[in-house]
C-alpha cells in the first residue's frame, strides 16, 4: 500500500527533475511511456504521480509514495484515480486561486 493515507499534492516539476511513473485512469502504471506489469514487476521504487484534471484541464497532481507490502490491488488504484478526478472537478469549479 501507499505509505501515507493522504498523498501529498504538488504542482510543477518533480523534486528530482525526472518524470516519475504515472498511475493512469484505468489503474495501470506507465513509466517512460511504457506500461509496467505490476503483477510481474511490482510497484516501482520512489514516487509515482497521479495527475489531477478538472473539465479536461490539468489542475496538478498527487505524489504517491509506496509503502511495504504488496502492490495495491486494481480496485484500490481505481479508488485513488476516482478521488483524484473528484478533486479535479472541485478545483475546476472553484476557479483560479486569488492572490491577496
Amino acid at each position: 500500500m501507499w505509505r501515507a493515507p493522504v498523498p501529498r499534492s504538488q504542482h510543477g516539476p518533480c523534486a528530482t527533475g525526472r518524470r516519475p511513473p504515472r498511475l493512469r485512469r484505468d489503474g495501470s502504471l506507465t513509466h517512460g511511456g511504457r506500461r509496467r506489469d505490476l503483477d510481474a514487476d511490482g510497484w516501482p521504487e520512489g514516487e509515482t504521480e497521479l495527475r489531477v484534471y478538472g473539465n479536461g484541464r490539468y489542475q496538478g497532481r498527487f505524489i504517491l509514495t509506496p509503502g511495504e507490502g504488496p502492490v495495491p490491488p486494481l480496485l484500490a488504484r481505481l479508488v485513488a484515480v476516482t478521488l483524484a478526478g473528484e478533486t479535479g472537478a472541485v478545483l475546476d469549479a472553484a476557479g483560479p486561486a486569488r492572490e491577496g
